[in-house]
């Protein structure tokens, strides 16, 4: 019906399509998950592009607003404040962010099926509330240079 040529075309549109289809859908997915989380309310204050100084501890759970990041944060505490970040591959609308300790305070605590999660407020409104497994929170709290409002209470 179609010379062979065209339906050659017809492939490599297909392919084309899906090439480039693949990431734009993910970097939507990305951006979605930013905007409901309010990971883009905390870029636009607390963006960050130099390197943090402080202690680091990679592939942690925690909820930003409603989004869960099960494994991709980075989170870092110091004298300057609370550094977040995320796997690099999720990177899109997810830049690293440094929040003085000013503007992070402590909120409520929730219990789910393997222990007690623990809420930090960020930004003065706050902007976002960021929820940390129980015992992250504590070593957040208590590394060199870490400075919250109040202490985290006991469970």
């Amino acid at each position: 019906m179609y010379p062979d040529h065209m339906e050659t075309g017809h492939v490599a549109l297909i392919v084309l399509a899906a090439v480039a289809g693949v990431p734009a859908f993910f970097c939507l997915i990305l951006l979605v998950l930013s905007k409901l989380g309010g990971w883009s309310a905390l870029a636009e204050r607390y963006r960050t592009d130099r390197s943090f100084q402080g202690t680091l501890w990679n592939y942690q759970f925690g909820f930003l607003g409603s989004t869960r990041y099960n494994g991709a944060l980075t989170v870092g505490s110091g004298s300057e404040g609370l550094y977040l970040a995320v796997i690099v591959f999720l990177r899109p609308f997810h830049p690293p962010l440094l929040i003085p300790w000013h503007e992070v305070a402590l909120g409520g605590r929730k219990s789910i099926l393997f222990g007690e999660l623990v809420e930090f407020r960020l930004g003065q409104e706050p902007l976002a509330s960021l929820w940390l497994h129980e015992s992250l929170a504590q070593k957040v709290a208590s590394a060199p240079g870490a400075y919250l409002r109040s202490p985290i209470p006991p469970a």
